[in-house]
């Protein structure tokens, strides 16, 4: 009985060929789409991984203190959730990056070194947002014997602004996408039943059952869904080539693995739901 429902299947394919390339054409749209817009998702909170992971701060201690001091402060800050890393700066590297940055040695001038030690820490991407940030930087100025906390707040403040309104903007447009793709999916079930009415009101005629009409529609949706995610695949593998080609220092392995196995499930899918909304539409009932 399934090979049956196989052979009817194809038989939809040999009796509307350029139906179903057009059903196919479309689906695969749709699943490019739906993949373009998970790949921006992807690859918009990767960005906004990586420039948090670059907001710096400096934390500044007294001069009064003595290394084990010193050395309590810097264990307290890598015990906060919120921080990922903290690098100490003594005074003669606090020094040396005075003179880099200024191009002018104090030391010729004065005898001693005021650069004050410090530390420059960096945060969990994931652990930061515009409402808490604020308070992980108190929580550093408590701790005792830091003097000082200095960052670049309009910088900090405006980067998270406009990190949340890009990604805003990404996954509003991604559900337009989405939308679209499910549209598509709705039109493509009312193409396949259009073209192929005469035969299912033949066999209505004839007294087939309901189930007999069905479950090849919805084994053709799913070759669909299969046919047009092999088309995507190979796009995107292309597009992966292109890629590699040209940005040959980005690793794109572990992320597109991920989207070769999503455009197959999507295709899969989106040809399943064809499949089901075009059966749905058949009932026993002759014009």
């Amino acid at each position: 009985m399934i090979s049956f429902y196989f052979k009817e299947a194809f038989k939809i394919f040999k009796r509307s060929p350029f139906a179903a390339i057009v059903i196919v054409s479309i689906t695969t749209i749709a699943v490019l789409m739906c993949g373009f817009s998970a790949g921006m998702i992807y690859f918009s909170s990767k960005l906004a991984d990586k420039i948090k992971r670059n907001i710096e701060v400096s934390v500044f201690v007294d001069d009064y203190l003595n290394d084990y001091q010193v050395k309590e402060i810097e264990t307290l800050l890598t015990e906060i959730s919120s921080i990922s890393n903290v690098r100490f700066i003594d005074k003669d590297e606090a020094a040396e990056e005075f003179i880099k940055e200024t191009g002018e040695d104090f030391r010729e001038i004065l005898s001693e070194n005021p650069l004050p030690r410090s530390f420059v820490v960096k945060f969990n991407p994931d652990r930061i947002n515009p409402r808490n940030f604020e308070k992980e930087v108190e929580r550093i100025r408590k701790i005792s014997g830091v003097t000082d906390v200095i960052y670049d707040y309009d910088f900090v403040i405006k980067l998270f602004n406009y990190l949340g309104s890009l990604q805003f903007l990404i996954y509003l447009f991604s559900a337009a996408l989405v939308i679209l793709s499910v549209y598509l999916v709705y039109t493509n079930s009312r193409l396949q039943i259009e073209a192929n009415s005469q035969l299912y009101r033949t066999m209505k005629l004839v007294g087939a059952k309901l189930i007999t009409l069905k479950i090849p529609i919805i084994l053709y949706g799913v070759l669909i869904g299969i046919f047009s995610s092999l088309a995507a695949l190979a796009i995107v593998y292309l597009l992966e080539l292109l890629l590699t080609e040209i940005l040959n220092n980005i690793n794109f392995v572990k992320f597109i693995n991920v989207i070769y196995l999503f455009i197959l499930l999507l295709g899969i899918s989106l040809g399943l739901m064809g499949g089901f909304i075009s059966s749905r539409r058949l009932s026993l009932q002759t014009d």
